[in-house]
């Protein structure tokens, strides 16, 4: 980092994102002044003041996942439109193997298949629970132009990135693990040592921010 060099710790430590503990009364600029843990340790730590700003709540995914048509039955089975676990684990199972509708039917129609309790009996079937499951983020298509015949039409098949960004940010897996404002990390009050850890704790991260709230 510019002006600044990692300290050497003990390989036995674990230094996590800081856990912002106290806040004490803000200094002057976009600088506040925190108390931070990291390893257990309380540091001397700054925030870029007003970095993260909420503009409006949406709805998480597991509150689409409440209030979709299905939403009763979740309330018994959390698997629905599966029957049990066991039911999803074969469905997803089928689905990652990236087999023909003609190559699960012929597995599905399989004596020894036939003895387990599953929801769906054919491809189609399987395909049917599959779009009742909630939606991620939405493929798009475009034709590429060439300036040379082709045999067939280039397509771009892409996500927009709003969109998984979007996914990314309500997903229940996320909770309490983004930062969205840079900060920084001292191992003492007199600011010597500094302490690095995700990239938010860089120099590159606070510098990226700063123009940002001196236009």
């Amino acid at each position: 980092m510019d002006g600044h060099f990692e300290v050497p710790y003990p390989e036995d430590v674990d230094y996590d994102v800081p856990e912002i503990r106290e806040r004490e009364k803000p200094v002057e600029g976009v600088e506040a002044s925190v108390l931070t843990t990291c390893a257990g340790h309380l540091c001397q730590g700054e925030q870029f003041e007003g970095a993260a700003i909420i503009y409006r709540i949406g709805d998480t995914f597991l509150r689409h996942f409440d209030m979709d048509r299905h939403a009763l039955h979740h309330q018994t089975n959390m698997y629905y439109p599966f029957a049990n676990l066991g039911d999803w684990e074969m469905a997803n199972f089928l689905l990652q193997l990236n087999l023909s509708m003609r190559e699960i039917d012929s597995y599905l129609s399989l004596s020894m298949t036939k003895k387990m309790l599953l929801s769906f009996w054919t491809a189609k079937e399987l395909c049917r629970h599959i779009e009742d499951l909630p939606k991620g983020p939405h493929w798009k298509i475009r034709i590429v132009p060439t300036h040379h015949p082709t045999t067939s039409p280039v397509e771009l098949y892409w996500h927009d990135p709003l969109e998984c960004i979007e996914a990314l940010f309500n997903h229940p897996f996320y909770a309490g693990k983004m930062d969205y404002s840079p900060f920084c990390v001292f191992t003492a009050a007199g600011r010597i040592m500094r302490v690095y850890s995700e990239w938010m704790s860089s120099d590159g991260a606070w510098e990226l921010q700063a123009p940002c709230f001196a236009a």
